[in-house]
């Protein structure tokens, strides 16, 4: 199994690189989204995002929902605990 990985936390992308290593798809630009760079990397995360077969979202992510709307696709929380 493939994930791809859409995050602008330095410290979450580091580690699911770690902990499922060879199996995280992400891009390699910054991870700012107060810049246009940044800016247009979130857009891109989102559509590829919301073309993917279901999202593990985030507690409280209007990001997460927006993707799964826009795609059509089921989204579903990790458990907290």
């Amino acid at each position: 199994v493939k994930f791809f990985l859409a995050t602008d936390d330095a410290a979450v992308k580091q580690r699911l690189e770690t902990k499922f290593a060879g199996r995280i798809i992400t891009q390699q630009t910054r991870l700012s989204r107060s810049d246009s760079e940044g800016m247009l990397g979130s857009v891109v995360d989102l559509w590829t995002l919301a073309a993917t077969k279901k999202i593990i979202g985030s507690f409280g992510s209007s990001y997460s929902e927006l993707a799964a709307e826009l795609g059509g696709i089921e989204m579903v929380l990790p458990s907290r605990g």
